[in-house]
């Protein structure tokens, strides 16, 4: 996961690669913690650089974000998704039909 914070925008972009599942997104809320202990930056989450992104995972990623938005008076975490959800072929097993 890459972290850039713009000093003169104000903003943290979280850029996230790899998997974001159910067991994986809580890694990202100290995260968020820290970056509005730093100072008094914007918050987003740029998932469209991720390999495969669960629904299940997403979901508690907005409930979770929801929350800290309230718990640490910020402003809106702005979250980045595509519009498809992206799937790896390490979570999700490939058709017999789809093989090449």
């Amino acid at each position: 996961m890459t972290v850039r914070a713009d000093a003169v925008t104000s903003e943290l972009r979280l850029l996230v690669a790899g998997c974001v599942t159910e067991q994986s997104y809580p890694d990202l809320l100290p995260l968020m913690r820290r970056a509005r202990a730093m100072a008094q930056f914007r918050i987003t989450i740029d998932l469209s650089g991720a390999d495969h992104i669960d629904s299940t995972g997403l979901l508690l990623l907005r409930k979770d974000t929801d929350r800290l938005e309230d718990e640490l008076l910020i402003e809106p975490v702005e979250l980045v998704v595509p519009d498809r959800l992206p799937s790896c072929l390490a979570v999700t097993p490939v058709e017999e039909g789809d093989r090449p």
